[in-house]
């Protein structure tokens, strides 16, 4: 079990694993993960990532570059899981150069807005992209809290 993610109400994990020879996305009842398993991946998938409101379960499919970011129509009901439609986020063909890095197996490459209408994608930089600068903040947290000041109660 990798990549382990539990749904926004907290009684379902997502994850993928390599049991059947490949990686695929998987999700158990939590906490008690062994009283069954539904596969939601059907070519390949990891880096599970749930909806906000738990209705929704994207993953990347398979282990091509670029990989696609699929999403599947899930129904938790009590003790059992339906699995809907699985369709690609994006129809984009061929798709966005900021696509996501099969290499990247343990930290997951993309995020969800809170409102589940965008994502943010980390962008793969080839070996020929020059990195011109960096920029390093001392004390991060501070400077964020003497730039931006708590609302008065």
């Amino acid at each position: 079990m990798s990549a382990p993610v539990l749904s926004p109400d907290g009684k379902w994990l997502a994850y993928y694993s390599i049991e059947s020879g490949r990686r695929e996305i998987f999700v158990s009842p939590f906490p008690n993960v062994t009283d069954g398993r539904w596969q939601i991946s059907q070519e390949g998938g990891f880096q599970p990532l749930w909806s906000r409101d738990g209705k929704e379960l994207f993953y990347v499919a398979g282990m091509a570059f670029p990989a696609p970011l699929m999403v599947a129509t899930v129904q938790p009901d009590g003790g059992k899981f339906t699995v809907g439609a699985r369709k690609p986020v994006w129809n984009a063909n061929p798709p966005p150069p900021y696509f996501i890095n099969t290499s990247a197996l343990v930290t997951r490459t993309y995020d969800l807005s809170p409102d589940n209408q965008r994502f943010i994608v980390l962008k793969d930089v080839k070996p020929t992209d020059a990195l011109e600068q960096i920029v390093i903040v001392q004390n991060w947290t501070e400077e964020l809290k003497r730039r931006v000041p708590r609302p008065a109660k």
